[in-house]
């Protein structure tokens, strides 16, 4: 999509991994293990304020992240603008932001009131590292950053909340991720759920239909919502005995999906029928290199790559076809 539409930075990133599946491409990223966290989840947050990518982290000092463009990836090159997203507190302490080797921006998390708030720091367009430190002064507590250019282009923020069931985004507090996603202020908004929600009994599917219509409307309570696409889970698999068979939970997540999506006003993709149909999973595993992991349930890079091509397509095509009808 960059290469098409140009590099207009790398987007969100938190500034410690909840998890160690969390790698972000085009973008180096260290440090961040003396943080204390806290990821959705695992509903560790009673304020349910983590932030928009679902893990808030603190430190009354001494934690650090460094982030560092990339060199060896087509984008991620070039960074002209970091945002800082925090909590303000009325007994907030410092952060200490360095830009390569230049004195590094003290940024007091300290207000009167309590409330997310946003600090930017602008440097010339061009590669970059840049740390993150807290520097004392009493407790602060961060959401992560994102990382930006003055320049036309596509910016995708990585959301992955991994091992996260649908029922689990409801844990934000509502008031607070209305306020995140309308200061991203992002053309449109994503989803991708269902991977974990195959556990589901099937007398719970009637409920299920509810907690993703709630979510859904969560994440697009705006005064004029963003756009929105749901993608349904990829295609899972079951073995019985020496054969691969799809789990059929996938068919009625989708259906339940699609139902939804619709009547949100969003657009549907239909993972599973991009895949191939019923029994993809066993074709995926099957193919060399294997498009699925051992456990019938994870893409492998390769499997990423096809269907990340497979989105691509879909989405320049009604671009395309958008462009043709506005003549």
């Amino acid at each position: 999509m960059q290469q098409r539409f140009g590099d207009a930075g790398h987007g969100f990133h938190l500034l410690a991994k909840p998890n160690a599946s969390y790698i972000h491409k085009a973008v180096e990223f260290r440090g961040g293990d003396d943080w204390s966290r806290c990821y959705i989840i695992n509903k560790c947050k009673s304020d349910g304020l983590y932030g928009l990518g679902g893990t808030t982290v603190w430190s009354s000092g001494g934690a650090e992240t460094t982030f560092r463009t990339a060199d060896d990836t087509p984008n991620g090159r070039k960074v002209g603008k970091l945002e800082l997203w925090y909590l303000a507190d009325p007994k907030g302490g410092d952060v200490r932001v360095r830009v390569d080797k230049d004195e590094p921006q003290v940024v007091s998390t300290r207000a009167a009131q309590a409330g997310d708030a946003w600090h930017t720091i602008t440097m010339d367009d061009g590669p970059h590292e840049i740390e993150i430190r807290a520097a004392g002064g009493g407790k602060v507590r961060l959401h992560g950053v994102v990382m930006e250019r003055d320049v036309p282009g596509v910016v995708w923020d990585g959301m992955a909340q991994l091992g996260a069931f649908t029922s689990r985004m409801l844990y934000f507090e509502p008031a607070h991720i209305r306020e995140q996603i309308a200061h991203r202020d992002a053309a449109l908004l994503v989803f991708m759920f269902g991977g974990n929600d195959l556990l589901l009994a099937e007398s719970k599917l009637d409920e299920y239909r509810e907690t993703y219509r709630e979510m859904l409307q969560r994440f697009r309570a705006q005064p004029t919502p963003p756009a929105c696409l749901v993608m349904s889970p990829v295609d899972h698999g079951i073995r019985e005995g020496q054969r691969v068979v799809s789990n059929d939970m996938v068919a009625k997540i989708t259906a339940i999906q699609r139902e939804v999506a619709f009547e949100q006003g969003c657009g549907f993709f239909d993972t599973q029928a991009a895949m191939g149909g019923d029994g993809s999973v066993a074709r995926w595993r099957r193919a060399n290199p294997p498009l699925i992991s051992g456990d019938l349930a994870h893409l492998t890079d390769a499997g990423q790559k096809v269907l990340g091509h497979m989105l691509y397509v879909a989405i320049v095509q009604h671009y395309v076809d958008y462009r043709r009808r506005a003549g």
